[in-house]
């Protein structure tokens, strides 16, 4: 952490820039969030401290677009990430960054697992979905808030809603494995959960990466459960058993790359105390826990 503060107090005192970086929003149901807008406070702290950063909130599948399934979206994301690089190569020939909060921290992943071409140095994820959602179904409109999870599942698991709902993409419902595993069209295939053609390729983009960080906290308040953020789980056959990271399949299969940033040290994962699901959104809770990430270290 010492070394982290001095090189950001220098870069900051140099005036020196970030690497370009990329935001992408989370999940919302109304017109006024999950959109580019989430990031305002985020991009004016970073353009405080590093003036001459380039920053892009990704302004796409906004509001309620954000519920529109994750394969479209990923590819819509990537599409117009690809289209920002070409227009001028140069300024990111030596790396960006891609960070992003809620049901935006596993899509970024999805982004950056398509892109063969990227040169992604760091991903930051804040309270991301990153091993899916089991919960409260209530946060997801009112046609299922009277529905108890389990009963949900059977739901969100028709292909009609896989088609087209978001977070039917990343619900997991680890009680019911074998019908999360056949049956959910996404999150399966971005874990390399089932075997598919393009495992190796999402593996080998993943670990491309410089560093990725992972952050929640217990206290969230949203995400279910919340050590999904890190790579958790719910165990299987289970509806409240939690299996951290390391003794999940995804880690100890190594099937998009964990066990092996890990290795490597290049794998971190933060868990902080009270800070609630929208406050990773704060100019002030970004910049004592995340921003000295997004620094170049000696």
């Amino acid at each position: 952490a010492g070394v982290a503060a001095a090189a950001a107090a220098a870069a900051a005192a140099s005036g020196g820039a970030l690497k370009p970086i990329f935001f992408m929003h989370g999940f919302s149901l109304t017109p006024w969030q999950g959109t580019h807008h989430d990031w305002d406070n985020v991009t004016a702290l970073v353009q405080q401290r590093y003036p001459s950063t380039l920053t892009f909130a990704v302004p796409l599948y906004e509001g309620l677009a954000s519920t529109e399934n994750m394969w479209t979206q990923a590819r819509g994301v990537a599409k117009w990430i690809r289209a920002r690089i070409a227009e001028r190569p140069a300024a990111f020939a030596d790396g960006y960054h891609f960070v992003g909060h809620s049901q935006g921290g596993l899509l970024i992943r999805t982004v950056l697992q398509l892109l063969d071409e990227h040169r992604v140095d760091t991903l930051v994820s804040l309270a991301g979905v990153q091993n899916g959602f089991f919960g409260d179904t209530a946060l997801f409109g009112e046609r299922f808030e009277r529905l108890t999870a389990t009963e949900a599942t059977d739901l969100f698991y028709a292909p009609w809603l896989q088609s087209e709902f978001s977070v039917a993409n990343y619900w997991k419902a680890q009680f019911v494995r074998d019908a999360y595993l056949h049956k959910n069209t996404f999150l399966p295939l971005v874990n390399s959960e089932v075997a598919h053609g393009d495992a190796a390729r999402y593996k080998a983009n993943v670990l491309k990466l410089n560093k990725l960080h992972a952050f929640v906290s217990p206290q969230d308040g949203t995400i279910k459960p919340w050590q999904t953020s890190l790579f958790g789980q719910y165990a299987d056959g289970s509806l409240d058993k939690i299996v951290a990271m390391n003794a999940t399949a995804i880690y100890q299969g190594d099937t998009f790359g964990l066990k092996t940033l890990t290795q490597r040290g290049a794998l971190h994962l933060h868990t902080v105390a009270d800070v609630r699901h929208a406050q990773w959104l704060n100019a002030a809770v970004f910049a004592e826990h995340v921003l000295d990430k997004l620094v170049a270290q000696p």
